[in-house]
């Protein structure tokens, strides 16, 4: 088993080293120039819209042309374009230092020259975080991020304390000054790293509007990358409110002294740094998505808290919880995403992460101001609709999130009487047969779960059912464990272990992430039959116990939206324009799996029923249609042809040749080949996703 990385693993890469080291400093320089600038600020004004125009100034940019630039980082050599960000962002900061310097600086050119600087992190931020997986990836990748959060993070809690010292001392300017130098550090660590070549050839010169248009495109087919933004701003939104008003809070509402001001800042980052530390474990124990949960939910309770008890030792606690949640959503997030683009796509959509991110605080920010300036009561009124929007985002994070929308039964109990179950005959039934037990598990049961994990004598089996592509595939997690709903990706589930969490696509069984990585999920040979075959079978399967309300229409989270999704060609996590579009996207098909078929064939269901018995030449094999099921069987037993036919009076199956006979399992009922059939692994599914995950099939049409 591959051991789970450290929070530091990603420091042993001398390239990531350095340039982790050189951000570090620049953002201790950064964050003396943000918190002198915000003390400066109100100094020259006591107005709190011109704090919060600081704020939005700096953040802006990052919402206004944060896609233009994840554009042109996917146009050109990222390396170089990053250092030309740079440069830009040093002349800015030495423009502060001389205005400072002369005693030149305003509120207005405070602000105006706090969006240049923004603007030079808008441009700069795509880059910078499309080039991370290229210095370190696989399980080091969620690590790395965690690390350069924590980077930022320890920069805010050094900056600010070191930054207010000095400008006790001396002056703002010099806060500016240090800043202005700190940028040649990352600019020689640039210049010393030696990108990829492969990295480079991966990206593609498309044209402007092109490259715009295919990235909206990307982000917009994109069930998980919506799903994350969609998390994002319903907790950043809210969450900003008490980094917003903190300046006003510390200086005017507390009576902070320059120093006391800037551990206010610096706390935050603290508590951030702590949790960066943190997060592997955390996320081993609770999961990335319920990790973000908690912490939504901490930073809300937190929040009321400080509003409710006003004073610097609460304040200050509750800065650094702030600090911990917030770096653990961030952090989370922007793994996810990173996870799921290509790179030739990474700095685009990492740019609409950004301008989701930061179009949230300004919009957050301005949004808690004007209702502070409209609260002149006692009472702290104003904390409440951020704390109402963030509870909100609480809920929905949890009643979205697919492990609590989909839960996964374990070992589910098995009916006394199976012939007494609510089943009709056309009932689709998943039967697996393994160290000599038979189980089945009506489908409509195991789409509301997505998942069944049961014991098959000392062997764990995991059933999986994906609604959206209707795929049905067991696996045998003897070896890992139960299985989970991890995720969702490609409009297929992902599936996880509760032990190690390492995520696997349902659709090819390869792990994406985790401990376990790389790693192949074991499919086992099962059968999909109808009801009325089932309860022939001697001698009768065990069946899971079901009731009445386990045969309820299945839908989403939201009511109403699985319904508009089947009825049209809508496939929610993979864009139209990778889909093949040769039939209607939900046309149902049977795809033979098994490792007999190279390369794979997949067949139009339609087509099977009608003939109710083919036999495949190439692949030596039958595929049976009973009911609405097809299975498939080798045309050959002990090594002797056979040629199937079915008896649709009683669903058993014969060879025309000896008069052998077997039921509808292939199990030996009488003749004299006394022998079972061989299954067939197929996939009963949707068009559209057999054709995403086996591009390399080829199409069989029943003549």
């Amino acid at each position: 088993m591959t051991a789970h990385p450290s929070a530091f693993a990603p420091l042993a890469n001398r390239a990531f080293l350095g340039l982790w080291i050189a951000n570090l400093l620049s953002n201790i320089g950064g964050w003396m120039q943000t918190t002198g600038a915000a003390w400066e600020m109100t100094s020259l004004t006591t107005e709190p819209i011109y704090v919060a125009l600081l704020a939005a100034a700096s953040t802006l940019p990052m919402f206004l042309f944060c896609f233009f630039a994840g554009i042109l980082a996917d146009r050109f050599e990222r390396r170089r374009y990053i250092i030309v960000c740079q440069f830009w962002m040093m002349g800015v900061a030495g423009v502060l230092a001389v205005l400072a310097y002369f005693g030149q600086l305003s509120a207005t050119n405070l602000v105006v020259l706090s969006f240049c600087m923004g603007l030079g992190n808008a441009m700069n931020a795509p880059a910078w975080h499309a080039v991370v997986p290229e210095i370190v990836s696989g399980p080091l990748l969620r690590p790395a991020i965690a690390l350069n959060s924590a980077g930022f993070n320890l920069a805010r809690t050094i900056g600010p304390v070191v930054g207010q010292i000095l400008l006790g001392l001396v002056g703002v300017f010099l806060l500016f000054a240090i800043n202005t130098v700190t940028y040649i550090g990352v600019i020689f660590a640039l210049r010393a790293w030696k990108r990829p070549a492969e990295a480079h050839a991966a990206q593609r010169r498309e044209g402007f509007f092109e490259a715009a248009r295919t990235g909206i495109a990307f982000v917009r087919g994109s069930a998980e990358l919506k799903a994350i933004f969609a998390r994002g701003l319903c907790f950043f939104v809210p969450g900003i409110a008490m980094g917003t008003l903190l300046p006003v809070i510390g200086r005017f509402e507390l009576k902070l002294d320059e120093f006391s001001f800037g551990i206010l800042y610096a706390v935050f980052g603290a508590g951030a740094v702590a949790a960066a530390f943190l997060m592997p474990t955390v996320n081993r124990l609770l999961g990335a998505d319920r990790a973000n949960i908690w912490a939504m939910g901490i930073s809300a309770v937190a929040t009321l808290v400080a509003a409710v008890a006003m004073t610097p030792l609460v304040v200050g606690i509750v800065v650094t919880l702030n600090g911990a949640c917030w770096i653990t959503v961030i952090a989370n997030n922007g793994a996810s995403v990173q996870m799921i683009l290509p790179n030739f796509m990474r700095a685009r959509g990492m740019a609409v992460h950004q301008m989701v991110f930061f179009g949230s605080m300004v919009g957050g920010s301005l949004l808690w101001v004007a209702w502070l300036t409209t609260d002149s009561g006692s009472v702290p009124w104003s904390t409440l609709p951020p704390l109402a929007v963030m509870a909100l985002a609480i809920v929905l994070a949890y009643r979205m999130h697919q492990e609590t929308a989909f839960p996964a039964v374990d070992f589910p109990a098995m009916a006394d009487d199976p012939l007494s179950l609510p089943l009709k005959d056309d009932a689709q039934l998943a039967v697996i047969e393994q160290a000599g037990v038979t189980k089945a598990y009506p489908l409509d049961y195991v789409i509301h779960h997505h998942i069944v994990n049961d014991r098959f004598g000392n062997r764990t089996i995991a059933l999986t059912y994906c609604a959206m592509c209707r795929s049905v595939i067991p696996f045998d997690v003897t070896d890992i464990g139960p299985l989970f709903v991890g995720s969702f990706k490609d409009a297929n589930m992902i599936v996880a272990d509760r032990r190690t969490k390492t995520f696997f696509q349902q659709a090819t069984f390869n792990s994406i992430i985790g401990r376990l990585h790389p790693h192949a999920l074991a499919m086992i040979p099962f059968q999909i039959l109808p009801w009325a075959e089932v309860k022939r079978l001697e001698p009768l399967p065990q069946v899971c116990r079901v009731g009445q309300r386990d045969f309820r229409e299945f839908e989403l989270p939201i009511p109403g939206v699985w319904r508009k999704i089947v009825a049209s060609e809508a496939t929610p996590g993979l864009p139209s324009r990778l889909r093949d579009k040769s039939f209607p996207a939900r046309t149902r098909v049977v795809g033979v799996i098994d490792p007999i078929a190279k390369p794979q064939v997949v067949y139009l269901k339609r087509e099977l029923m009608e003939r109710g018995v083919v036999w495949n030449k190439a692949l030596n094999a039958f595929l049976v249609a009973v009911g609405d099921s097809v299975n498939g069987f080798k045309g050959t037993v002990a090594g002797k042809p056979i040629e199937l036919a079915l008896n649709k009076a009683d669903g058993t199956l014969s060879d025309a040749a000896s008069g052998t006979v077997w039921d509808a399992r292939g199990k030996f009922k009488g003749g004299p080949i006394n022998l079972d059939l061989q299954i067939l692994a197929l996939s009963d599914e949707y068009w559209f996703s057999w054709r995403a995950f086996h591009p390399g099939s080829q199409l069989v049409r029943v003549q």
